[in-house]
């Protein structure tokens, strides 16, 4: 009885829910992903309940992901200096990668620290957190690239003064 309960798919989309819910796993403030990011979310959620995957592998999983933020679409740009910031991004965006894995870490580093002045007046020019959803989206998405960017070199967040 318990087999087959749990090969119905109101159990998977019941447990997928709850599990969304504990993850956060929403498309609206304060998370803002974008909507078919959450959606991926979710499918990948309900595909781990389908399969039973074991809760440590899902939550080895969640941690070791990697993946695109989300778009940066260049026509919601309100400000030079977001645009700046993202043409900045995308040419190092390369040779940063190519650093890595040549495991040229002070080069990718100095290729990094490229960005400063760009980031300087992005933070200078713009309210990252606007009001329109998807110019506060479309900031988000250029800072998480940039993290990202940065996520190659080393886990910063690890640092302490």
């Amino acid at each position: 009885m318990i087999d087959r309960l749990m090969k119905r798919d109101e159990f998977a989309d019941y447990w997928s829910v709850k599990w969304c819910d504990l993850l956060r796993v929403k498309a609206e403030f304060p998370i803002n992903l974008w909507p078919n990011a959450a959606q991926a979310y979710h499918r990948w959620v309900r595909a781990s309940i389908v399969e039973n995957k074991p809760y440590d592998q899902m939550v080895y999983e969640l941690l070791t992901a990697t993946g695109n933020p989300g778009q940066i679409p260049s026509d919601l740009f309100e400000h030079k200096s977001e645009a700046d910031l993202y043409s900045a991004y995308q040419k190092v965006k390369k040779s940063v990668s190519d650093a890595m894995q040549k495991g040229l870490f002070e080069k990718a580093l100095q290729d990094i620290a490229t960005l400063r002045g760009s980031v300087d007046a992005f933070f200078d020019g713009v309210m990252v957190l606007a009001e329109d959803k998807s110019i506060r989206r479309n900031r988000l998405a250029l800072l998480e690239h940039i993290a990202a960017l940065f996520g190659q070199i080393a886990d910063f967040s690890k640092l302490s003064t």
